[in-house]
């Protein structure tokens, strides 16, 4: 899975790759940055039969010139996600705060 966000305001853009699971209809995807706790990305939710779905997307800040008002790492941030997948791929998009489009492939 990847996100790809672009530059918003002062926020450069970024692409982002994250590790993704289904199981039982149940994603989840995740993405850590070097540290515990700074510029992690966790994104879940179900997968209805129809593929459509709003994943809810919550993490931490890396660098300040990637974000938004310049929010210090480690600063907590939420959205959510508009998602269609089908039986190989998916594609998404972010609801809140910048424009991120997120692309699923199944391997």
């Amino acid at each position: 899975m990847t996100s790809n966000c672009q530059a918003t305001g002062k926020a450069q853009g970024f692409t982002r790759p994250l590790v993704a699971t289904v199981t039982n209809g149940v994603f989840h995807a995740e993405a850590q940055g070097p540290g515990n706790n700074v510029n992690r990305l966790e994104i879940d939710g179900q997968i209805p039969a129809d593929g459509k779905t709003t994943l809810s997307a919550r993490g931490t800040t890396g660098a300040s010139t990637y974000t938004l008002n310049n929010l210090a790492p480690g600063s907590p941030y939420a959205f959510t996600v508009d998602a269609q997948f089908d039986r190989t791929r998916g594609t998404g998009k972010c609801n809140e705060a910048r424009a991120c489009n997120l692309v699923f492939v199944k391997r």
